[in-house]
């Protein structure tokens, strides 16, 4: 998985192929975290604030014996406060 992917770090070749350079950024995702990564990110393009706690627990961010409802307080504190909004 390539970290940076933007315009200058990815090109497109003549024979359509996809040429990655900059690989500072880059790794191996096993497949159980491609697809959460995924799930993470259109969470937080939609606003679905509260799968969040559960596409890090998928990520294996979070230790399986976290307090999943402590971090789901505790993001939503943050989202309130930090973004002046609630849910």
């Amino acid at each position: 998985m390539h970290a940076d992917p933007h315009p200058g770090n990815i090109l497109l070749s003549p024979d359509g192929t996809l040429q990655f350079i900059d690989f500072g950024l880059i790794c191996h995702m096993e497949k159980k975290h491609q697809g959460a990564m995924l799930a993470l990110i259109a969470h937080l393009v939609n606003g679905e604030w509260q799968s969040l706690t559960d596409d890090l627990a998928d990520m294996d961010v979070l230790k399986p014996t976290t307090d999943r409802f402590a971090v789901r307080l505790v993001r939503l504190h943050i989202h309130q406060h930090d973004l002046g909004t609630s849910e």
